[in-house]
């Protein structure tokens, strides 16, 4: 027996636990990444979720209430979107590419809403509220907001992004955890199977 345990060297199974605990360490920072790309699209979905009595309706037609200057939205705020676009891609195509480039145009269409809601609040502070200037005024800048930017189903309005992001996020949330590679996911089974390696290899040589 005692010839079979002199027959591994300390300084190999030191080696090997070193190699160990980096596989340990390079796995949790990987495991890391994967929770805070998934928080990241979390908090998207809840911006989302907020914002939805507003771009989470469809517009096909206009309304007589969009010539009320009261009648204004507030801004909508995405810090969710500029966090994903600017961390980039994420590891093991947890999240597809069709979804970055619909985010980039979520972006500017989101930056765009707001930069035209600034002039409807100006209407509405600057300007006599019952005055027919003021009220058609109101009512372009409604057409836009509404019609131009949340829309329909069509040309990939905010409603229709809406949608998708809505059916993308439930399915990322579902899948992540099959995206993740099995080396990471079972790590005592690698563990087990490289202690098994170790000593074979190491008895052999």
């Amino acid at each position: 027996m005692n010839n079979i345990f002199n027959r591994y060297e300390a300084q190999n199974l030191i080696a090997f636990i070193a190699l160990i605990l980096a596989y340990l360490a390079y796995r949790k920072s990987i495991i890391d990444e994967f929770k805070n790309w998934i928080n990241i699209v979390k908090s998207f979905l809840s911006e989302l979720n907020y914002a939805a009595s507003w771009i989470g309706n469809s517009y096909s037609y206009k309304d007589s209430n969009w010539s009320n200057p009261t009648k204004i939205v507030y801004p909508l705020t995405f810090e969710s979107v500029k966090a994903l676009i600017q961390k980039g891609h994420p590891p093991f195509e947890i999240i597809k590419i069709h979804f970055f480039n619909n985010l980039a145009i979520f972006n500017e269409r989101i930056q765009a809403f707001n930069h035209i809601l600034v002039f409807q609040v100006e209407n509405y502070t600057n300007n006599k509220l019952n005055d027919q200037e003021t009220k058609n005024k109101a009512q372009y800048l409604n057409e836009i907001l509404h019609l131009q930017f949340i829309g329909d189903q069509n040309n990939k309005a905010l409603f229709w992004l809406h949608q998708y992001f809505e059916k993308e996020i439930s399915i990322i949330l579902e899948t992540w955890e099959n995206k993740i590679p099995f080396y990471f996911k079972y790590p005592k089974l690698i563990i087990f199977l490289g202690l098994v390696s170790y000593l074979i290899i190491d008895y052999v040589i």
